[in-house]
């Protein structure tokens, strides 16, 4: 371990090494003030770099300590990283959980590789809206949960930060489902929007199933509808086209009663 040039040292020595506690100033700018051993940073301490960097945490022989010991620091860029971390000016310790408060707002909790948010995790953004699951490279990759402000949320299958497959529950509460093995247009979510074969149930008992565009029943389709009254419940059932959630075309309805 190269050690570190100083103009100014206020602290306790043993053998004629730093010792002890003690504080530093290098030729670079950094201030460091903490424990020392035989020369190198080592125990607790705190240090700001020249270039906005501030470390608070444990060190091991001159670097950040890479064992259990939990740290924090302020990059230059205004992030807030807790956790473990390895090397000297080191980054988070792969696969272990840490957690991150970006200048935006934004709060991340889960596990990084590489300094990348990766495997599992929580993302709190600052606009109410919350993400808990599976995390490739930094991008919402794999099941998952993203569930907005408004309180519709989706659950299922995300790949590169999108929703792509899986349960979209609306603001109303109406439940929103593709079908992505159906033979001829199998269902998918593309930006937040429903394409292809899909299923709904809507809250007031109604159903449908058939094809969407643009999240809109358009296509062929079937269409369940529930009316009571007087004690009395009365179900239609349209089979037909559709076009922006408009019965269009050709098609039958029929209706029961009980």
């Amino acid at each position: 371990m190269e050690i570190k040039k100083h103009i100014a040292f206020t602290g306790g020595h043993d053998k004629g090494d730093k010792h002890g506690q003690g504080t530093e100033l290098t030729e670079a700018g950094d201030f460091y003030q903490g424990g020392w051993q035989k020369g190198l940073r080592h125990g607790s301490g705190i240090c700001f770099y020249a270039d906005g960097t501030v470390y608070k945490g444990g060190w091991f022989e001159g670097k950040w300590t890479p064992g259990p010991t939990f740290g924090m620091t302020k990059t230059p860029a205004g992030e807030i990283l807790l956790g473990q971390f390895t090397g000297e000016r080191g980054s988070l310790k792969d696969m272990t959980h840490c957690q991150i408060k970006y200048l935006s707002g934004d709060v991340y909790s889960g596990l990084t590789y590489r300094g990348k948010k990766q495997a599992r995790g929580t993302y709190y953004y600052s606009n109410g809206d919350v993400y808990e699951g599976e995390w490739e490279e930094n991008h919402r990759s794999g099941k998952g949960q993203l569930t907005l402000k408004n309180g519709s949320h989706c659950k299922g299958e995300f790949l590169e930060d999108a929703f792509v497959s899986g349960l979209f529950t609306d603001v109303n509460g109406n439940l929103y489902r593709n079908v992505p093995d159906h033979t001829e247009k199998p269902g998918v979510f593309r930006n937040g929007r429903l394409f292809g074969w899909g299923k709904v149930n809507f809250t007031d008992g109604g159903a449908y199933e058939g094809e969407f565009k643009d999240g809109k029943r358009s296509g062929h389709g079937v269409m369940k509808q529930v009316i009571g009254s007087d004690g009395r419940e009365e179900i239609g059932e349209y089979r037909g086209q559709w076009r922006y959630n408009l019965r269009h075309g050709r098609g039958d309805m029929v209706w029961t009663s009980d």
